[in-house]
């Protein structure tokens, strides 16, 4: 097989790795949602919120988790850049390998903050006030 059919198949492999990790994670958010969350009447059906607004408390909610957990693994990218370069014992490969993960943790995070202020910029334009 050719570099580039190897190359892909290795990052779709970490993809699904990473994937499969993401869900057994949240997996105790979903149990806490289902054990914490609303009660429904006793003998009744189970309540469910499915306003325009208990929609988009979800949404929110959601992204802001996702938010978090993003920031929480860019940091962890920077860790793992600058152990990679301490550790590449003057390689220029493992120097240039560290410096570009590095380079794209912190585009990763600029990214990140620009999408989060798209939703104030917004409000502004139109003159509404902005909910954090």
């Amino acid at each position: 097989m050719s570099e580039i059919v190897l190359n892909t198949m290795h990052r779709l492999r970490k993809f699904w790795q990473f994937l499969a990790i993401s869900a057994l994670t949240a997996l105790p958010l979903t149990v806490s949602a289902q054990v914490y969350g609303p009660q429904p009447a006793p003998g009744g059906p189970p309540s469910v919120n499915l306003t325009f607004d208990g929609i988009k408390n979800i949404l929110e909610t959601v992204l802001r988790w996702m938010y978090t957990l993003f920031f929480v693994i860019a940091a962890i990218m920077i860790v793992w850049a600058a152990f990679n370069y301490l550790t590449s014992g003057g390689d220029e490969e493992k120097v240039e390998k560290a410096k570009k993960g590095f380079i794209y943790a912190i585009v990763a995070i600029a990214v990140a903050i620009v999408s989060a202020s798209v939703k104030v910029v917004v409000a502004n334009i139109l003159g509404v006030p902005a909910v954090p």
